[in-house]
């Protein structure tokens, strides 16, 4: 039987299984599969979605929870960047980072991104998608 748990998510695990929990006693993320694999606190789901940034820039990624979005992770070729409400100053290193990778950081800023529009990729029988949008203050 393969083993599903993952450290971290790729983008691969993504294309897999849509939704992820992650175990804070284990330190591993798991994959939700039905119901019965829903973790206890939303906050604790990674849920597929597709991101758009207010400057017209979609990528893969997913967001942190469900009805108060706080956290999402872009996906770059082989990177993921974090951006995180509670964590303005590290989300400011991750854009930089993410516009010296696509070669725009010269002419892109950080508050050109946002809002980032997102809508998530987990629908199916059970589950429903949901959209929404982020901000960085």
């Amino acid at each position: 039987m393969e083993n599903r748990t993952r450290n971290y998510l790729r983008l691969a695990d993504f294309q897999i299984f849509p939704v992820w929990k992650y175990d804070e006693d284990s330190e591993l993320f798991h994959p939700v599969v039905e119901m019965n694999d829903l973790p206890e606190r939303t906050r604790d789901l990674f849920i597929s979605a597709e991101l758009v940034t207010a400057s017209g820039l979609r990528f893969d990624g997913y967001v942190v929870g469900v009805e108060r979005i706080f956290s999402i992770g872009l996906f770059y070729k082989n990177s993921i960047y974090h951006l995180n409400k509670n964590l303005p100053d590290i989300s400011r290193e991750q854009i930089r980072d993410l516009f010296s990778n696509i070669g725009r950081d010269e002419d892109l800023e950080f508050s050109s991104l946002f809002p980032i529009n997102f809508t998530t990729k987990w629908g199916g029988e059970v589950f429903v998608d949901f959209s929404g949008s982020m901000n960085i203050d």
